[in-house]
């Protein structure tokens, strides 16, 4: 059962990346179920009472470590020896049983170094292959291929590998410090899982450092190298801090089974769960992805692993178990994992036949404008043309002597009908007034105006015979 799961959650994965790369979309979900197997592979550090079928079914899961175990058949010849000569026991019963069976940070993560070392050869040959191509060839598509690969293996790569690998270096690295402190007995590999716990301690302070420098800058988050670790989130603040909360629960999750190992039991339990409750209160409340989809599988899938926490934490012993349990568990987390598995896949495989009708079927775009275009022909030059240019001259004259003449006409017939409008209105304030003063009011039209006169011219000897 645990290697069908397995096997879809890879493939599921792997379509995802494509179609994300192909798309220039988001990778993130890709690695959902990658993740949370991750700290699936947890539960047996914290040396609960498990019964050996879940414990079987989890060992499927080793390949989600990151540690390759794979890559044991390609050897270096002085180099192995060199590796071998610093290996010793694994002391941790949890650890050896999730594939770490040397209790050296150098020797666990032997296969991994040689995944870095692939990948570096890898970058520098995209490199000079892009190089290449952008002198010989001038298509689009090989300049846009040859320009994403060389950006993926620049940066991107690197920050996805090191995201899903630090969590179990961390362990390994913390599990040989804590374990050796007083009886070192590889002082080099000591010395090396001492650099890589501040390492990998340092990894959360990175990401919300990155975060504060540039977050009020143009594009954030759009473009650049570090677009890995906000592609696909929402522009808000808590969701952009996804992996900055992510790699703190890594972190916390890890200093609780390694550290409290020898230490009360239901406190390492409790501490445990509520890291995980914390995760899946945020994923509830933010739904820090782009995509709904994306937001309900998250959630989906968090809350599965919190029931299988609790159920963990309250049947802490193995006697607890029965078949029917075990039955159930198993039966919860491999439907888990093939469901989000299944929609992941079946989403990207058409992610990627939308984007590959895009490209053989483009859109016509079609403007339904109306657009007119005026032909202007040089004339030649002959005295016909030339003729026939000075009468059109002498017409266009004429017409706009024409349009002038009858300009000036309206203009006259508009004053005059203000001065009759002015005539009109004098005479009647002239006959308001003779009515209340009795004056004689001679209108006098060659001036325009009205001149007021008195009808009986009044001398101061016949009025002062009247009185």
């Amino acid at each position: 059962m645990g290697g069908t799961v397995v096997a879809m959650t890879t493939a599921s994965a792997s379509t995802a990346v494509a179609s994300s790369a192909v798309s220039a979309g988001s990778s993130s979900s890709a690695w959902m179920m990658i993740n949370q197997y991750q700290l699936l592979l947890t539960i047996p550090i914290l040396e609960t009472g498990l019964p050996k079928e879940l414990l079987l079914f989890m060992e499927e899961f080793k390949l989600f470590t990151f540690s390759f175990p794979f890559l044991k058949g390609w050897s270096f010849g002085k180099v192995d020896k060199a590796v071998e000569d610093l290996n010793f026991e694994q002391p941790v019963k949890g650890i050896k049983t999730i594939g770490y069976e040397s209790g050296s940070i150098l020797v666990n993560e032997y296969n991994f170094s040689k995944v870095i070392l692939t990948l570096v050869i890898a970058n520098i040959l995209f490199i000079i292959l892009y190089f290449s191509l952008l002198k010989n060839y001038t298509r689009p598509w090989i300049k846009r291929t040859t320009l994403y690969f060389k950006n993926f293996f620049m940066l991107t790569v690197y920050i996805r590998v090191v995201i899903e690998a630090f969590y179990y270096i961390l362990v390994c690295s913390l599990s040989e410090i804590v374990e050796n402190v007083g009886n070192i007995q590889k002082p080099l590999s000591y010395t090396a899982a001492f650099f890589a716990t501040i390492v990998t301690l340092l990894l959360p302070l990175a990401f919300i450092y990155h975060f504060c420098k540039y977050k009020n800058t143009e594009n954030f988050g759009e473009e650049g190298k570090f677009n890995e670790i906000y592609d696909g989130f929402k522009k808000n603040t808590l969701s952009r801090l996804y992996f900055f909360i992510f790699s703190c629960r890594r972190v916390s999750s890890a200093l609780i089974v390694v550290l409290l190992r020898t230490g009360p039991l239901a406190l390492r339990l409790i501490l445990f769960d509520l890291v995980q409750l914390a995760s899946l209160g945020y994923v509830i409340k933010i739904r820090p992805f782009n995509n709904h989809l994306e937001n309900f599988l998250e959630i989906l899938n968090e809350t599965i692993f919190f029931i299988f926490c609790i159920i963990v934490s309250i049947l802490y012993k193995e006697k607890y178990w029965n078949s029917g349990i075990t039955k159930s568990v198993l039966t919860m987390i491999m439907l888990n994992g093939l469901i989000i598995g299944a929609i992941m896949l079946v989403v990207s495989i058409r992610d990627i036949i939308i984007w590959f009708r895009k490209i053989t079927c483009p859109k016509i775009n079609i403007n339904f404008k109306r657009t007119t275009q005026i032909e202007v022909k040089p004339k030649e030059n002959n005295p016909t043309n030339f003729k026939n240019s000075q009468e059109e001259e002498k017409t266009v004259e004429k017409f706009l002597n024409k349009v002038s003449d009858s300009l000036t006409m309206k203009k006259f017939s508009i004053k005059e009908n203000e001065k009759s409008k002015n005539l009109i209105s004098n005479e009647l304030l002239a006959e308001e007034f003779k009515i209340k003063e009795g004056i004689e009011i001679t209108p006098i039209f060659d001036t325009s105006s009205t001149i007021l006169k008195p009808k009986h011219k009044p001398s101061s000897n016949n009025s002062f015979k009247n009185k």
